[in-house]
């Protein structure tokens, strides 16, 4: 009787494996591909954001109507915001400063004293 028993009793198989669909492989190949251009590409910036509103606060939305303060880095500020530290600007002061410091202030060499 046990033998009857264990005869009916299928082995266990490993199991089944589905072979990827097309659709799992191109995915695949298209996810190795970008992880590749992103590993070449480290030093790419992510796409600025764009203000569409620009009768309000860039950093809390606040409606600013004509009193807003437009910064130099392009967007719409309220009061408390309008201040480079306050709205984390991304426009470089310090270079710009430096340009303009170069240019109001050339370098001036005498000429040569020939001496006797």
């Amino acid at each position: 009787a046990a033998a009857a028993a264990a005869a009916e009793v299928p082995a266990p198989s490993a199991p089944e494996v589905e072979a990827p669909t097309a659709m799992e492989t191109a995915s695949a190949d298209v996810l190795s591909a970008l992880v590749a251009a992103g590993a070449a590409d480290d030093n790419v910036e992510p796409p600025r954001r764009v203000q569409k509103h620009m009768n309000r606060c860039f950093s809390c939305n606040k409606k600013v109507g004509l009193t807003g303060f437009k910064c130099r880095c392009g967007f719409v500020f309220c009061g408390p915001h309008r201040l480079a530290e306050a709205h984390t600007c991304d426009f470089d002061y310090k270079s710009t400063g430096r340009e303009h410091l170069a240019k109001a202030n050339p370098l001036i060499q005498a000429d040569r004293v020939q001496r006797f």
